[in-house]
Protein backbone atom coordinates (compact mmCIF):
# COMPACT_ATOMS: atom_id res chain seq x y z
CA UNK A 1 0.00 0.00 0.00
CA UNK A 2 2.81 2.13 1.04
CA UNK A 3 4.51 1.60 -2.12
CA UNK A 4 2.49 2.33 -4.79
CA UNK A 5 2.29 6.13 -4.23
CA UNK A 6 5.54 6.59 -4.17
CA UNK A 7 6.33 4.56 -7.69
CA UNK A 8 3.45 6.71 -9.10
CA UNK A 9 4.69 9.61 -11.21
CA UNK A 10 2.35 13.09 -11.38
CA UNK A 11 0.75 14.42 -14.47
CA UNK A 12 2.18 17.96 -15.48
CA UNK A 13 -0.30 20.33 -15.19
CA UNK A 14 -2.32 21.18 -17.89
CA UNK A 15 -2.33 25.04 -18.88
CA UNK A 16 -4.44 27.40 -18.40
CA UNK A 17 -4.42 31.06 -19.18
CA UNK A 18 -7.38 32.96 -18.06
CA UNK A 19 -7.03 36.96 -19.80
CA UNK A 20 -7.33 39.28 -17.19
CA UNK A 21 -9.33 41.86 -19.60
CA UNK A 22 -11.39 41.18 -22.93
CA UNK A 23 -12.67 44.28 -25.19
CA UNK A 24 -14.51 42.71 -27.89
CA UNK A 25 -15.07 46.30 -29.82
CA UNK A 26 -11.02 46.19 -29.69
CA UNK A 27 -10.73 43.01 -31.58
CA UNK A 28 -13.25 44.09 -34.02
CA UNK A 29 -11.58 47.08 -34.82
CA UNK A 30 -8.49 45.53 -35.43
CA UNK A 31 -10.11 42.61 -37.50
CA UNK A 32 -11.81 44.87 -39.19
CA UNK A 33 -8.46 47.33 -40.13
CA UNK A 34 -7.24 43.30 -40.54
CA UNK A 35 -9.32 43.20 -43.55
CA UNK A 36 -9.37 46.61 -45.08
CA UNK A 37 -5.50 46.78 -45.16
CA UNK A 38 -4.75 43.07 -46.38
CA UNK A 39 -1.07 42.55 -46.22
CA UNK A 40 -0.31 46.21 -45.76
CA UNK A 41 -1.94 45.86 -42.10
CA UNK A 42 1.13 44.53 -40.65
CA UNK A 43 3.79 47.23 -42.17
CA UNK A 44 1.48 50.20 -41.90
CA UNK A 45 0.98 48.91 -37.54
CA UNK A 46 4.08 47.38 -37.16
CA UNK A 47 6.02 49.99 -35.62
CA UNK A 48 9.49 47.79 -35.36
CA UNK A 49 13.00 48.98 -36.72
CA UNK A 50 14.82 46.94 -38.54
CA UNK A 51 17.37 44.38 -36.88
CA UNK A 52 20.55 46.19 -37.38
CA UNK A 53 18.83 49.43 -36.20
CA UNK A 54 17.78 48.05 -32.77
CA UNK A 55 21.44 46.07 -32.56
CA UNK A 56 22.92 49.60 -33.17
CA UNK A 57 21.02 51.32 -30.90
CA UNK A 58 21.62 48.76 -28.49
CA UNK A 59 25.22 49.20 -28.84
CA UNK A 60 24.86 52.38 -28.45
CA UNK A 61 23.15 51.99 -24.85
CA UNK A 62 25.95 49.68 -23.56
CA UNK A 63 28.52 51.67 -24.82
CA UNK A 64 26.99 55.02 -22.32
CA UNK A 65 26.38 52.21 -19.88
CA UNK A 66 29.93 51.30 -19.88
CA UNK A 67 31.16 54.93 -19.54
CA UNK A 68 28.81 55.91 -16.90
CA UNK A 69 30.02 53.00 -14.68
CA UNK A 70 33.82 53.76 -15.52
CA UNK A 71 33.05 57.70 -14.89
CA UNK A 72 31.28 56.60 -11.48
CA UNK A 73 34.22 54.15 -10.55
CA UNK A 74 36.54 57.00 -11.26
CA UNK A 75 34.77 59.20 -9.27
CA UNK A 76 34.41 56.73 -6.14
CA UNK A 77 38.24 56.76 -6.57
CA UNK A 78 39.20 60.17 -6.50
CA UNK A 79 36.45 60.68 -3.34
CA UNK A 80 38.34 57.82 -1.58
CA UNK A 81 41.97 58.98 -1.87
CA UNK A 82 40.73 62.87 -0.84
CA UNK A 83 39.34 61.42 1.88
CA UNK A 84 42.04 59.35 2.79
CA UNK A 85 44.51 62.13 2.63
CA UNK A 86 42.19 63.95 4.79
CA UNK A 87 42.78 61.47 7.48
CA UNK A 88 46.31 61.85 7.01
CA UNK A 89 46.44 65.27 7.75
CA UNK A 90 44.48 65.24 10.45
CA UNK A 91 46.12 62.57 12.12
CA UNK A 92 49.47 64.30 11.34
CA UNK A 93 47.99 67.45 12.85
CA UNK A 94 46.47 65.47 16.07
CA UNK A 95 50.12 63.53 16.78
CA UNK A 96 52.27 66.58 16.21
Amino acid sequence: MLINPLLKTRKPRQFEYKPRFFDPEKEARENRKREILGPDYQKAYDNSESSSERIHFRRGIIAERQRNAEQRRNRSITRLLIVLALLILFSVWLFS
